[in-house]
This record gives C-alpha cells, sequence and structure tokens, in this order.
C-alpha cells in the first residue's frame, strides 16, 4: 500500500492526501468484480478485493483544475472510472491519452485540445463525453481508436451551436462518433467500423474514407441556411446505409463511390436535396427518397444494387427508389447527358 501511494504522489504531486486515497480506492478491483472474472475461485479467498497499483494511476472522481501531458516522464494522460472535469481545461501535447475499460469520462463546461498527432486510446467499453457547453480542438493526424479492436462506446459531443470543430487526417478505429448541435468538418479523414452519427448544425466530409462504416446526418428543425455536403468520398461495406440524411433544406451529395452498403443514399423529410457524379453500386438500394425534393443531376451511376448483396437491404434491389410523395427531378448535362441506371435487381426506377 505505501508503495502504491508513493508511485501515485510521485505521479501527481499536486493531489492531496484524500485524493490520493480516492485514487486507491476506485482504482481496485472490487469483489464483485473479482468474482465474476474467476468463477471458479471461491469468494472468500478473494477478501474484500484486490489492490491495483496501475489502476490507481487512472485519474478517478471530479477535478477542477487545469491538466496539461507532453512526453515528459511520470506525465501520463490517463482517464478512469468516476472522471469528471469541471470549469477546467486538458491539454494533450503529444503522445497518447488513455480511457480507462468501461470508463465515462466526462468533459463539463471544460475545453479538451488534442495535439498533432495523439492517439486517443479506449479500452473495451470506454467512452468520452463532452457535454453542451464544453468545447473540442483537435489538431491534425489525432487517431481515436480502441485497444485490441474492442468494441467502445465512443466519442460524443453535445454541442450548443457556437462551436465548430474541424477534423483534418483524423483517423477512427473501432470509435463510433456522435455529436450534436455543432457544426462539424471532417477534411481526409479515415472511419473503420466507427458509424459517424451527426445531430443538426452544418455537416461537411471531404476527402474522406469510410469501411464497414456509415454516416448518418439529422436536421430536427429545417433550417435553409444549413447545409449538408458530402463530396470526394468513398463509403463501403456498411451494415446500415452508406449515407442517410434526414430533414436538411439544403442538401449536396456530390463525386462520391458509394458500394457494397446495406443501402446506398437515403434521404428522408429532405426539401432541397441535389445528388450528382456519384457511382452508387452493389448495395442493397441505390437510391431511396422518403417524402423528399431532390435533383440527380450530372452523371451518376446507378448500377447492380440488388438485395441480396453483402449487407442487403431486403427492401432494396431497385436504382431509385422514390416513395411517400417524392418530388425529384433526373437531369443530365450539356456536357455529359447521361445518367447510368442498370442491372438493378428489381426496376431501375
Amino acid at each position: 500500500m505505501a508503495g502504491v501511494v508513493c508511485l501515485v504522489k510521485s505521479l501527481y504531486p499536486w493531489m492531496t492526501p484524500a485524493e490520493v486515497e480516492r485514487q486507491i480506492k476506485l482504482g481496485a478491483h472490487n469483489l464483485d468484480a473479482l468474482t465474476a472474472a474467476n468463477p471458479t475461485i471461491p469468494p472468500h479467498f478473494l477478501g474484500a478485493g484486490c489492490l491495483d497499483a496501475y489502476g490507481s494511476l487512472y485519474l478517478h472522481g471530479d477535478f477542477r483544475r487545469d491538466f496539461e501531458f507532453s512526453n515528459e516522464p511520470n506525465n501520463t494522460a490517463l482517464i478512469g472510472s468516476g472522471f469528471t472535469l469541471n470549469n477546467s481545461s486538458m491539454t494533450v501535447v503529444c503522445d497518447t491519452l488513455r480511457i480507462q475499460k468501461d470508463a465515462h469520462a466526462l468533459f463539463n463546461n471544460s475545453n479538451l485540445v488534442l495535439g498533432d498527432n495523439v492517439t486517443v486510446l479506449f479500452e473495451k467499453g470506454a467512452k468520452l463525453e463532452l457535454c453542451p457547453n464544453s468545447s473540442l480542438v483537435v489538431g491534425n493526424y489525432v487517431t481515436f481508436k480502441t485497444e485490441n479492436n474492442d468494441p467502445c462506446l465512443g466519442l460524443r459531443k453535445l454541442g450548443n451551436n457556437t462551436q465548430s470543430v474541424t477534423f483534418n487526417n483524423t483517423t477512427f478505429i473501432n470509435v463510433p462518433i456522435d455529436i450534436s448541435n455543432t457544426e462539424i468538418v471532417y477534411n481526409v479523414c479515415t472511419f473503420s467500423r466507427s458509424d459517424v452519427i451527426h445531430h443538426n448544425e452544418p455537416l461537411s466530409v471531404n476527402y474522406c474514407s469510410f469501411e464497414f462504416s456509415g454516416l448518418q446526418a439529422i436536421q430536427s428543425v429545417p433550417d435553409p441556411d444549413l447545409l449538408c455536403w458530402i463530396r470526394n468520398t468513398e463509403v463501403s461495406n456498411s451494415t446500415i446505409a452508406g449515407i442517410q440524411i434526414t430533414g436538411y433544406s439544403k442538401l449536396k451529395i456530390q463525386d462520391n463511390n458509394i458500394h457494397h452498403n446495406y443501402s446506398g443514399i437515403e434521404l428522408y423529410e429532405c426539401t432541397g436535396g441535389i445528388i450528382s457524379d456519384n457511382e452508387i453500386s452493389f448495395n442493397g438500394n441505390g437510391i431511396m427518397l422518403y417524402h423528399t425534393n431532390a435533383s440527380i443531376i450530372g452523371h451518376n451511376k446507378m448500377t447492380y444494387n440488388y438485395s441480396g448483396s453483402g449487407h442487403g437491404d431486403n427492401r432494396g434491389g431497385y436504382g431509385i427508389d422514390a416513395r411517400h410523395f417524392s418530388s425529384w427531378s433526373l437531369i443530365g448535362q450539356d456536357a455529359y447527358p447521361i445518367q447510368t441506371i442498370h442491372d438493378n435487381q428489381r426496376e431501375q426506377i
């Protein structure tokens, strides 16, 4: 015990004795967890629990402190169970921010700044959440990933309509993203088994790659000034729709390659959509419109969409499927007046 106290105090010299005690208690293995992990061992052999020196090094509990982590010795960014940062900031200059297994890290009225090339490592079941009054700043080439490809609860940001976040050259691996009420820009980002959900405010996706990942954007209250723009992006092998947009009044889906998804493009309750110059093939459905106004222009290629395809939508098999009073047009261009629709399983239109 004395050794662990010294270890914690050396890593966090600013901690009070009460905070050191909290670190050790919250970092320990409790009896229930030990019993579940070792079902063949009689519970009375395990005592009241087990001291965990490494677990004690994660930050546990509530803090009001401005943290700055760099790659200096004894200055490692570890977030543990029950971590809440109130009215403060955390800056990770470089190296790694690690979130403990099953931990729910919460930033309340606080700022999280991730420097260039930082890795945010989620242990199994971990979650990173920013409340509406908190902000997120992400440098270039930041990576969000899980340890050993384990599942996690991912990154969640509840915005306040005043902040925008730009992700440049960011990589997401097994980390789902759920962001609300915040303008978001994804430039040259890679998503692997990392579904994206965007609620409200503008969204821009440019030169990105989604593999085994889908993109869903929902605008709850239609606003003619809010643009959802997805361009120059590849979306493949998603077990949900490759691109699903709901409620946007201004929408552009341009120059994308959308293939081998449960469904290609789905638009719900959109009042002003433009779909141009995409290749949409080998999905459960090509383009599905529901109570939507859309213009399908330029040179789109909608081929070989069928319900039996990988992850295929059983409702699918259409090149274009327009439902429930949708109003849409299919228009070529003077320079290239061809829309390609053929070899879809059921009907082309």
